[in-house]
């Protein structure tokens, strides 16, 4: 009986490992398309599962190629393609060797050569050395990985997925100067080629903190970031994406180790497995720099349906922040051009000369949700984010004015677009380059408007937690966890249990 007990409880954690799985790394996303990746540490390479390389540093990247080689070898294993494309290294100093695979074989090429003449001249001298040869050109998109005399490389044919893990005995790589935890690997879809980290999520969350938080910040407040982090990127994890998160401020910033230090590291391995719940579920941790003094409900933002957790609260305490208060101006040209390439882009007909801004909606925050471009043709209706990309401002929340100076200008009817000041000096230039056409093409008028300045506040989308706003709130006596319950409406904090998704 003791024994059917055992082998059903140990049945029992099996199926719970397999359905609940017991993962808790992250799939981060170095980059796309790689052009020019140099790794480097005491890696061991791996293809299906054969350790393939042991190197110290090798080199990835995806590019076009079209070139000359010579064939000298077709093999079913890829071991075997190494094996024998290492003793040709040893044999051709001055050449680069190619293992490429084609219809489930590997191909040892030789090359590149700058003619066909010169191919001829190798292959003949060397006849002795080379028992097989035939004529290639190479010509396409590849991935290639390798060392400086020794690449492997994959076209577009290649079956999605995996296709080499890079592993180092000391569980960190270097990438590009920059050392990361975990280990990367390669990963195919469709056309595209992906440098992946895969790593335990608190070492990422180590990366992380010190990336999206100055580490000057008080402890409270990189703790309440560490906690938000944690619960955004477990938000996101799922088994079947290909990544789970970008090392980008898109999703959070992620540096490596270059940017730990011991007191960010504390900031982790204090709250270790805390995550901000709403009745029960993991919430949408959003976060940004400054709020500007409140932060704004989330269906304003993004069009999306409204969260409880995130509405909008004033985040006093924020004055130290750089991005607190903000002004940028526009020239008219600017403005023109920037509204006319938008509505060109985006297939919109055009409104011709802009004249005014009408702001049609705000939010809680006095952040702008709607806005109307009122031009001389008709009038363009844009959310408030999509404006604050055209004219790349901190955030929704300004204001804007329009001003007029009293110079005459130029009007140019040949590009109906560039507007020039009409002083003395230009007026002689022109007028003495264009004197036989000067009353057909130049008009004198007085511009509508000549400067628009935008004053705003805050930095980012203005949704959940501001990270100036966590440390004002730290520097007056709040411990992260109030922090975190005063932008996120209603939450618990919680100790995630990663074997069976559940707090």
């Amino acid at each position: 009986m003791k024994k059917v007990l055992v082998i059903l409880l140990i049945f029992m954690l099996l199926k719970i490992n397999f359905v609940y799985g017991i993962e808790k790394d992250v799939k981060v996303l170095l980059f796309k398309n790689p052009f020019d990746i140099k790794i480097e540490g005491n890696l061991n390479v791996f293809y299906t599962g054969q350790n393939i390389l042991n190197e110290s540093k090798i080199y990835c990247f995806n590019k076009n190629v079209k070139s000359l080689r010579l064939r000298v070898g077709i093999f079913s294993n890829i071991l075997d393609a190494i094996n024998y494309s290492k003793n040709l290294a040893n044999a051709f100093l001055n050449k680069e060797i190619f293992i490429s695979n084609e219809n489930e074989k590997f191909n040892v090429d030789i090359g590149d050569f700058i003619s066909n003449e010169e191919r001829d001249i190798f292959r003949l001298i060397n006849k002795d050395k080379i028992p097989f040869s035939m004529d290639i050109l190479i010509d396409g998109s590849y991935l290639f990985l390798g060392s400086d005399r020794i690449k492997i490389s994959f076209d577009n044919s290649l079956k999605d997925g995996i296709i080499f893990e890079i592993k180092s005995i000391n569980n960190y790589i270097k990438i590009n100067g920059r050392n990361y935890r975990g280990y990367v690997y390669i990963y195919k879809n469709i056309s595209s080629f992906y440098v992946i980290n895969k790593l335990n999520i608190e070492d990422y969350l180590k990366g992380v903190v010190p990336s999206e938080m100055p580490e000057s910040f008080n402890l409270e407040s990189l703790k309440a970031q560490a906690v938000a982090s944690r619960t955004y990127v477990l938000s996101r994890i799922k088994d079947k994406n290909i990544y789970d998160v970008t090392s980008t401020p898109d999703t959070q910033a992620y540096l490596g180790m270059d940017k730990e230090s011991e007191k960010t590291n504390r900031a982790v391995d204090e709250t270790q497995d805390e995550v901000i719940t709403y009745n029960g579920k993991i919430i949408e941790a959003v976060y940004h720099s400054t709020s500007g003094g409140y932060t704004e409900n989330n269906e304003n933002v993004w069009n999306s349906v409204p969260y409880p957790y995130l509405r909008g609260v004033e985040s006093p305490y924020e004055e130290k922040s750089p991005h607190y208060e903000w002004n940028k101006s526009f020239t008219n040209y600017k403005v023109q051009r920037l509204i006319k390439k938008y509505t060109l882009d985006n297939n919109l007909l055009d409104i011709g000369e802009v004249l005014n801004f009408e702001v049609i909606r705000r939010g809680v925050s006095p952040r702008v949700i709607e806005i109307k471009i009122i031009g001389m043709y008709g009038d363009l209706i844009l959310n408030g984010t999509t404006f604050q990309t055209i004219f790349g401002l901190k955030s929704t929340w300004f204001d804007f004015e329009f001003k007029n100076y009293s110079s005459p200008y130029i009007t140019s009817f040949l590009t109906m677009i560039e507007i020039v000041p009409l002083f003395k000096p230009a007026t002689e230039l022109i007028f003495n380059k264009f004197t036989p056409y000067e009353n057909n093409i130049y008009d004198l008028r007085k511009k509508r408007w000549d400067i628009v300045t935008f004053s705003g506040k805050g930095w980012g989308h203005g949704v959940g937690m501001s990270q100036w706003g966590a440390q004002g709130l730290s520097e007056n006596g709040f411990n992260y966890i109030d922090i975190l319950k005063h932008f996120y409406t209603g939450v618990e904090i919680k100790k995630y249990n990663y074997g069976y998704r559940t707090f």
